[in-house]
C-alpha cells in the first residue's frame, strides 16, 4: 500500500487464508487495520480505520474471531481521545461489523492472546490483566472482571507493569513480562499465572544482567515471552532500560527448574518484539532489524539476516539529511547506516550491492542528495 508508513501488528488465521495486517496511514496519520486474502494480497475488509495505534492482532484458534488491542492513550486526555481505543472483536461471519467491544481500558493493551478453548488474554498499561471466555466474546454487554497484574513475590516495585504474553500449549497458564522502565533500579519480573481464574502461580528467576563489558546491571524490561510447542520451556527478551546492546539477553528457563536459567547474546540492537514456538523445545526470535535469531531443540542458537544490506545487523530508519541518496535517473541508490556512517550502494537495474563504498566508488556515480523521509521506514 503506498499510502502506509509502518506495519505495526500482523497475524495469519489458522487456516493460512487471511492475514490480519495494521499500519499507520502516511496521507492523514490514522491507523487502519486490513483482512486481507493470503494467496492474493488483495484486501478482503477494511476493518478500521482509528486515531488511536493498533498496538496488537490475533486470530482465535478456530479462525472464527479476530481480536485488535488500540492505544488507549494511558489515561493521558487528549492525547488520542478516540471512540476506537481498546479491545474490538470481529467474527468471521461478518468482517463488515465488530461482535464485541471493550472500551474499558485505561491504558494501551499491549499484548492479546487465545488458548485452545477460544478464552482470550490481555495485558494492559493500566496495570490490569483481563481474560474473556470464549462463550462470554459472544455477548454484546459483557465485560470481563480485570485482575491487578503482579508478581507472586511482594518486594517488586509497585510501577511495574504488564506487557507481553503467551499462553501455554495447554491453555493452562499464562505468562506474562513486565516492565519497569521508571526506575533503572528496580528490577522487571516474569510471572506464570493460571488461566481458569488469573491467579498467579509463581515468578521465574530475573536478577541481573552481565553484559559483554563484564558488568552487572538490573534487568527492567521484560518482553517478548512466549512458550515453547512442549510447554517445557519458556523464553523471554529481557534487558536494562535504554541500555547498551551488550546488556539485552534472551533467556530460557526449564519451568522444572524456574531458578535456573540460560542467557543468549541477541544478534540486534533493537527490541525483541515477537517470540515464537521453534521445532519441540526452542524459539524464534524477531526484532524490528534484519536479524531473526532462532534456539534449536539442543539450545543452539541460529542466526540469519532477511536482507540485502548486511550491516551489523541493525536497522537503516531515514532520520537524517543523506540516509538515502538516489541516482538522477532511479536507477541506483545509496542507504547510510544511521550509528556508524557506513552503508551500501544498490543498482536497481543490474542488481548489484556494494558494501561501504567510497565516495569515489563507480556505485555512487550520478547519485544525488534527493531523499524522502518517512515515519518508521523509508519508501522511494
Amino acid at each position: 500500500d503506498p499510502a502506509a508508513a509502518g506495519l505495526r501488528a500482523v497475524d495469519i488465521s489458522p487456516d493460512g487464508r487471511f492475514i490480519a495486517a495494521a499500519g499507520q496511514a502516511r496521507s492523514d496519520d490514522t491507523y487502519r487495520l486490513l483482512l486481507l486474502d493470503a494467496a492474493t494480497g488483495e484486501i478482503v475488509q477494511d476493518l478500521l480505520n482509528a486515531k488511536g495505534i493498533i498496538t496488537d492482532v490475533a486470530f482465535s484458534p478456530d479462525g472464527q474471531s479476530l481480536a485488535a488491542g488500540l492505544y488507549a492513550c494511558d489515561g493521558q486526555e487528549g492525547e488520542c481521545a478516540d471512540e476506537s481505543n481498546g479491545l474490538w472483536i470481529w467474527r468471521s461471519d461478518n468482517w463488515r461489523q465488530p461482535s464485541y467491544r471493550d472500551t474499558n481500558y485505561g491504558g494501551r493493551i499491549n499484548g492479546i492472546a487465545f488458548n485452545g478453548a477460544g478464552d482470550l488474554f490481555t495485558t494492559s498499561y493500566d496495570g490490569q490483566l483481563r481474560r474473556y471466555g470464549a462463550d462470554q466474546l459472544t455477548l454484546q454487554d459483557f465485560l470481563p472482571s480485570p485482575v491487578p497484574a503482579r508478581p507472586v513475590a511482594e518486594q517488586y516495585d509497585p510501577d511495574i507493569l504488564p506487557y507481553d504474553l503467551d499462553v501455554s500449549p495447554d491453555g493452562a497458564q499464562v505468562l506474562v513480562g513486565f516492565v519497569n522502565d521508571q526506575d533503572q533500579d528496580a528490577p522487571a519480573a516474569l510471572t506464570l499465572y493460571r488461566a481458569s481464574d488469573l491467579a498467579p502461580i509463581q515468578d521465574l528467576y530475573i536478577g541481573d544482567l552481565v553484559g559483554d563489558d563484564g558488568d552487572r546491571v538490573t534487568a527492567t524490561v521484560v518482553n517478548g515471552v512466549g512458550f515453547s510447542n512442549s510447554g517445557a520451556y519458556v523464553y523471554a527478551s529481557i534487558a536494562q532500560h535504554q541500555s547498551g546492546v551488550s546488556d539485552k539477553k534472551i533467556r530460557r528457563w526449564a519451568l522444572a527448574e524456574p531458578r535456573s536459567h540460560i542467557d543468549y547474546d541477541i544478534c540486534t540492537s533493537q527490541t525483541i518484539i515477537q517470540v515464537l514456538p521453534y521445532q519441540n523445545d526452542g524459539a524464534i526470535l524477531v526484532s524490528s532489524d534484519p536479524c531473526v535469531s532462532a534456539i534449536g531443540d539442543d539450545g543452539s542458537r541460529i542466526d540469519r539476516a532477511r536482507s540485502v544490506y548486511p550491516i551489523h545487523n541493525r536497522n537503516l530508519p531515514a532520520t537524517d539529511d543523506g540516509q538515502l541518496l538516489l541516482s538522477a535517473a532511479g536507477d541506483r541508490l545509496f542507504l547510510r547506516h544511521e550509528t556508524d556512517g557506513k552503508g551500501v550502494a544498490f543498482d536497481l537495474l543490474e542488481r548489484s550491492l556494494v558494501v561501504d563504498p567510497t565516495l569515489s566508488d563507480p556505485a555512487l556515480q550520478g547519485v544525488s542528495d534527493g531523499y524522502r523521509q518517512a515515519s518508521g521506514g523509508t519508501t522511494i
